[in-house]
């Protein structure tokens, strides 16, 4: 049995964490959904569609293309690009590099 709850005493953790959770659900967000969502606003919904940013470590973006062409295409005229647009984005990010591999998409 739980004895009662004097005035000024702070609740339970149990009591009042799910709605510290509930409140922060949505609120925050990992640096790879929020560089997912910027590399889509920053090379546009085609590039999106045929691309998937799966990893950042260390300042490298890792990005999946669907062709060999589309990995030509980006790390030769769209790298400069795609880093200043996600730079200027996501100031918070040190993102130095995109790195491109051919993969199947989802």
């Amino acid at each position: 049995m739980r004895k009662p709850k004097r005035e000024g005493e702070p609740a339970p953790i149990r009591e009042v964490l799910p709605s510290i959770l509930q409140g922060l659900k949505g609120a925050v967000s990992g640096p790879l959904e929020r560089l997912r969502k910027a590399w889509g606003e920053v090379l546009g919904p085609e590039v999106a569609a045929r691309t998937r940013v799966a990893a950042f470590s260390d300042g490298i973006l890792k990005v999946e293309v669907a062709s060999a062409a589309l990995k030509h295409d980006l790390a030769t005229f769209r790298t400069a690009e795609a880093l200043g647009g996600l730079r200027q984005r996501l100031p918070d990010l040190t993102v130095r590099a995109v790195s491109y591999r051919v993969a199947a998409l989802r």
